[in-house]
């Protein structure tokens, strides 16, 4: 196991994209009871992370709720149909988010249209992923980490 978390950070070390690293994080996890755990968590504070953009828009407790589920779930304390469950109630929540954000969205665009938000966009993208790389390695690296905090 250590040998494999090991692997997996030299590669993050080594700048290797965060797509790879979660493909190859995913390929030890098939095998890695741990390795399993600490990537679904990973996940769960991705999500958690960028909670607040979500319930700013939305009035709905779904998604907090699978963030939940999914952290119960990488800690054996739900089966998968109870996880499941709370996966499908998020995914309808951010289903009638989206068609509300993209009325949104093309209202914001109609009146910013001199704003720069390819740019804007590349740079938030960075800005994430960074966050992202920083948080799978302290996930990987760190035994008993404590949750990302819902907001």
């Amino acid at each position: 196991m250590a040998n494999n978390t090991s692997m997996i950070l030299s590669l993050i070390n080594a700048n290797t994209p965060l797509s790879d690293l979660v493909w190859i994080a995913s390929e030890v996890a098939r095998l890695e009871k741990d390795i399993d755990q600490k990537l679904r968590l990973w996940r769960a504070d991705c999500a958690a992370h960028t909670l607040h953009i979500y319930e700013a828009a939305q009035n709905s407790t779904a998604p907090r709720n699978a963030i939940a589920a999914a952290r119960a779930f990488a800690r054996g304390e739900i089966d998968d149909a109870t996880r499941y469950a709370a996966w499908v109630k998020a995914w309808a929540a951010a289903w009638a988010a989206t068609r509300h954000s993209l009325e949104a969205e093309n209202a914001a665009f109609d009146a910013a249209r001199a704003a720069d938000w390819e740019a804007a966009g590349t740079t938030a993208k960075a800005a994430s992923q960074t966050w992202q790389r920083n948080r799978l390695v302290t996930r990987l690296s760190t035994p008993e980490l404590k949750d990302w905090p819902l907001p």
